[in-house]
């Protein structure tokens, strides 16, 4: 009898399956390599990917918006990471009232102190308050223009101001965008409700009750809408600079990218396909997955996500009506 706990909420749940009818446990590459987070984020830093380093392109007296994912991405351990970004700047003679953080909320809720604490970590959030962007606020956002998929592209006000856009994140499987990270700092992060849902809505069958596109998938980029969407509301606000975290199966930083937010994103999501694919050779008539715990099951939306992964596992029911 195979005994297999999976993550729930902030608890584990045990699943019980007889040894002859387990086909396989798929799980992302274990971490064999022993660099420490902090040898990571600044080789990452130290070695941009299509651009110069951070802090040779800002300049002093300029003011920087950093872009940071809200509570439901905690698990990209951002108060690890962000006090070297920091640091890059302060190098550059920024000064920390010249610095703006701004969550990318997209269409979610706003955050309570003690989330935001979270995203920046203790020594941070006494320096720096966060700013939730608000996407229903329209007199906070900046039209910038149209995409050639017809969605009005509406970007925060307050980091349109800024000299320089800093996107941080993580690069993982997404089920509509391809990969989560890079230009999802923008859109949805901090651009206006109508520009979320026209994004969002490009995922849909034009045939009712056809679902979604199939170029609209985990892994998927090319010919898909919903990312290529993306990438023409992120031209036109130009970020400076990205950094991205890949996270291990242990739960912390296993490698970054960083740099011009196109490439260094590329090559992150080639790093995503090399640690986290997992082949399927068999279908199941019956599959257990996990969203992996909080806060990646802070909600029903979040845990959705879990669906769409194992839908690719598991026999396809034919119904006769």
């Amino acid at each position: 009898m195979a005994e297999i706990k999976v993550k729930y909420g902030r608890e584990k749940v045990e699943v019980k399956v007889p040894d002859n009818n387990l086909i396989s446990v798929l799980e992302s590459k274990v971490v064999t390599n022993e660099i420490g987070e902090e040898q990571i984020i600044k080789e990452a830093l130290k070695n941009p990917i299509g651009s110069k380093k951070l802090k040779e392109i800002v300049k002093k007296g300029e003011k920087v918006c950093i872009v940071v994912s809200d509570i439901t991405r905690a698990w990209q351990r951002m108060s690890v990471y962000l006090p070297y970004i920091v640091e890059e700047l302060e190098q550059a003679g920024i000064k920390d009232e010249d610095i703006l953080f701004i969550s990318a909320t997209g269409s979610h809720r706003k955050q309570t102190p003690e989330e935001h604490r979270v995203l920046l970590g203790d020594k941070l959030a006494e320096r720096f308050k966060i700013i939730d962007h608000v996407s229903t606020n329209e007199e906070d956002l900046e039209y910038v223009g149209t995409t050639s998929f017809g969605t009005p592209v509406h970007i925060n006000k307050l980091a349109l101001k800024c000299d320089h856009i800093i996107l941080t994140g993580s690069i993982i499987y997404h089920f509509l965008a391809g990969w989560g990270g890079g230009r999802k700092s923008i859109l949805p992060g901090i651009s206006g409700y109508k520009t979320i849902m026209t994004n969002h809505a490009l995922s849909l069958s034009p045939k009712v009750g056809g679902g979604t596109k199939k170029n609209v998938k985990s892994g998927s980029v090319e010919n898909n809408p919903i990312h290529l969407d993306m990438m023409e509301a992120a031209a036109f606000v130009k970020p400076t600079f990205m950094f991205n975290a890949l996270m291990g199966s242990n739960g912390k930083i296993r490698a970054a990218v960083a740099g011009d937010y196109i490439k260094a994103f590329e090559k992150g999501c080639d790093m995503v396909d090399e640690y986290d694919a997992a082949e399927i050779h068999e279908l199941a008539d019956i599959v257990v997955g996990s969203a992996c715990g909080y806060p990646k099951d802070i909600n029903l939306y979040q845990t959705s996500k879990t669906f769409f992964n194992v839908r690719e596992t598991v026999k396809k029911v034919e119904l006769l009506l």
